[in-house]
């Protein structure tokens, strides 16, 4: 295990969580990854060893919730409803939670509006 004590995968956890942090606290324009490998208890040069550059670790940031997400949803689609009620349970349950982090984070939604649109100019 390296000096910090955690694995490569709580390494890379506990950097998400505090890059949460760090966009709840400054807003996502003024995250740093010096400032998140502080709080993690490394390097910046170590961070770079799990994640690309700052834009791959928003792209974690955003995967987190996106996976929140998936897990609602398939709460569901696993309801015993008819199957049209649920496609229409499915997507107001997606536009709430949506909205609901636009409302309640919209420093958050932000990050993952940003790595949205970074993928989207990479695939053009």
């Amino acid at each position: 295990m390296p000096r910090t004590g955690l694995t490569a995968g709580q390494l890379r956890a506990k950097a998400v969580e505090s890059t949460i942090h760090q966009i709840r606290r400054h807003g996502f324009e003024k995250v740093r990854l010096v400032d998140v490998a502080k709080e993690v208890g490394v390097t910046h040069a170590a961070l770079y060893g799990h994640f690309k550059d700052k834009s791959a670790l928003l792209d974690a940031v955003s995967e987190k919730w996106l996976n929140s997400l998936e897990e609602k949803l398939l709460q569901v689609c696993q309801k015993e409803k008819d199957p049209i009620a649920r496609i229409q349970e499915w997507f107001f349950r997606l536009h709430e939670l949506k909205r609901q982090k636009v409302t309640n984070e919209p420093e958050l939604y932000k990050a993952f509006d940003f790595a949205a649109k970074m993928k989207k100019s990479f695939y053009k």
